[in-house]
């Protein structure tokens, strides 16, 4: 659990600081081109990851309160400590307090990196999606 704990620490951390660095350096619509194909724009955003179902602050609070809860529970009662698992697990988990923490204090959640063919989203967009991949995988090709 210390493990699990820890590296979701470093995850919301990262994203807090990453957003931290855009609050304080970008105004809200400005972008700096860093390759043909990404810029780093300040987007507020009051809907989900990529933008979806905007201005559902409430709901998204409540999910994630929920999502939050149902990871520690099962984390408690399963005692599962497979490294992989833990560590999608903590992906998840950082990405959704950081987004939630953003909610909480905002309303609204900081979005900087742009694929400009993707909607703007932010490094905890990025945790969870990544968790969630690696959560499936572990799920589907690594049971034991």
């Amino acid at each position: 659990m210390l493990y699990f704990l820890i590296i979701s620490f470093v995850f919301f951390l990262l994203d807090q600081l990453s957003k931290y660095y855009i609050i304080k350096n970008f105004a809200i619509g400005q972008s700096l081109n860093l390759l043909p194909f990404l810029s780093i724009t300040h987007v507020k955003n009051p809907g989900a990851a990529f933008s979806l179902l905007p201005y559902q602050t409430e709901v998204f609070i409540v999910i994630t309160i929920f999502v939050l809860s149902g990871i520690l529970i099962y984390l408690v009662v399963t005692k599962n400590r497979n490294r992989l698992l833990l560590t999608s697990l903590a992906l998840i988990f950082g990405g959704a307090l950081g987004n939630f923490y953003d909610r909480i204090t905002q309303g609204q959640v900081t979005d900087f990196l742009d694929f400009h063919f993707w909607p703007v989203f932010n490094l905890a967009d990025s945790f969870i999606t990544i968790g969630l991949l690696l959560f499936t995988y572990q799920y589907l090709f690594k049971k034991e």
